[in-house]
């Protein structure tokens, strides 16, 4: 059985250069860890009995595919969808975990780089992962949609000095978790009981944020739920919505690809007319181009926000601190040629 080990992720990448020249790390994602390669969140509820009975696989995969059913039922805005297809098996912690540990000693540690950890499925292997990093003294950011409470991981978190990020954003994208009983409602409700206990966890809003709070919440995100958690004193944090496909830019927005998206050929966001709402980049996702004053608002209020938005990148180091807030050039950001195989075993 594969073991759990740890992998580089985005903070290799969102790296900036001062005006002095020196290169500083601003992501905390270096060391990421997944329970196991395919993601536990693209599987139907209807089938997850199977699944889980299975060992993490489909005990008739061949007669649904000859029966041309749709079994990837991924969230449509992942940017992991090429890497966390297949099997749903849990990793084991092995030899290779505790090595890691003794000869690196993480300070700080993702869990989910494109797998969700935070399902029942891995329970246990989630407390005994938590106990490693009590015992290492790491520090753990918790990307999920599927943790529910439970007061033994209220205890580690708490002890580990960690931070449980719930992933807020519309039932209607994410069908295999919703399927599942996870939606988002159910995530507020979670986030709110851990933080009622002392817990760092917080509210992450995955939305398109080029357009007003009433025309997400029209097209299905759950935004006015979380706005009415901060008013009662819970967290939230901005992860800006990035399109990776024209379906979802559809769904998204309401508009076709080519009414949003910024063509390459123009500097200016604004073109007979059209105000240009996203731009493109290599990996074929669209970032955000500006905020709606309903979400600038805000930003400007102090609320944290991870990732870029037109030519500026901003981290809050994913809250695991209070009032980070950093936001410089994206220029500024290094761009970094590397082996990765040789990363992945350094790191």
């Amino acid at each position: 059985m594969a073991q759990i080990t740890m992998v580089s992720g985005k903070g290799h990448f969102v790296r900036r250069q001062l005006p002095s020249g020196e290169i500083i790390d601003v992501c905390l994602h270096k060391k990421n860890v997944d329970f196991s390669r395919g993601c536990i969140a693209q599987v139907p509820g209807d089938l997850l009995s199977e699944v889980l009975e299975n060992n993490g696989q489909y005990k008739n995969l061949q007669k649904y595919l000859e029966q041309g059913r749709d079994i990837n039922k991924k969230c449509m805005y992942c940017y992991a969808q090429r890497k966390n297809g297949g099997k749903v098996t849990p990793k084991t912690i092995g030899k290779k975990t505790i090595k890691q540990f003794e000869d690196e000693k993480p300070l700080v540690i993702r869990l989910g780089k494109n797998t969700e950890c935070g399902h029942y499925f891995y329970r246990d292997i989630l407390v005994d992962f938590l106990k490693l990093c009590k015992e290492y003294k790491t520090r753990v950011i918790f990307p999920t949609k599927m943790l529910e409470f439970e007061e033994g991981i209220a205890k580690l978190l708490k002890d580990t000095k960690s931070v449980v990020n719930y992933s807020i954003s519309n039932d209607g994208l994410e069908p295999g978790a919703v399927s599942q009983g996870f939606t988002n409602e159910w995530r507020i409700l979670q986030a709110e009981r851990y933080a009622n206990v002392g817990v760092n966890s917080n509210l992450t809003l995955t939305c398109d944020i080029t357009q007003s709070f009433e025309e997400n919440i029209g097209r299905g995100f759950s935004i006015g739920k979380a706005l009415e958690e901060r008013e009662r004193g819970m967290t939230i944090r901005l992860l800006p919505l990035r399109i990776n496909s024209k379906a979802l830019c559809m769904k998204v927005t309401g508009k076709k690809w080519g009414a949003v998206m910024k063509p390459k050929d123009y500097d200016n966001w604004l073109f007979s007319g059209i105000l240009w709402e996203y731009k493109k980049r290599g990996n074929n996702e669209a970032d955000p181009l500006f905020f709606h004053p309903d979400f600038k608002n805000l930003v400007d209020e102090g609320i944290g926000v991870c990732g870029r938005v037109g030519e500026t990148e901003y981290c809050d180091k994913c809250n695991l601190e209070e009032n980070v807030r950093k936001s410089f050039p994206a220029s500024e950001i290094i761009k970094i040629t590397y082996d990765r195989e040789m990363l992945n075993k350094k790191n």
